[in-house]
């Protein structure tokens, strides 16, 4: 599953998902943050704004999207930078 992710603190929000531990992969992506998570869990959207709140973040929006092609190019070049 693919989530779009925004703040009113886009800079901060990128180190933010990267340093919360259920964040499989998080890059930029226009105007949003796509998102992975490690495994799919039924919490993990709930915690994730929990963990967001109490790093500062405001005027937070997540959503699941359907990812495209350039996700799947992405996600190929950040398997190949590991």
């Amino acid at each position: 599953k693919l989530y779009a992710v925004r703040s009113a603190n886009m800079h901060k929000l990128l180190g933010d998902l990267r340093s919360f531990e259920k964040t499989l992969s998080c890059f930029t992506f226009g105007d949003a943050m796509h998102l992975t998570f490690k495994k799919d869990a039924d919490n993990n959207v709930s915690e994730l704004n929990a963990y967001l709140a109490a790093k500062g973040q405001q005027q937070l929006e997540i959503h699941e999207i359907p990812a495209g092609i350039e996700n799947y190019f992405i996600k190929i070049s950040e398997t190949e930078n590991e």
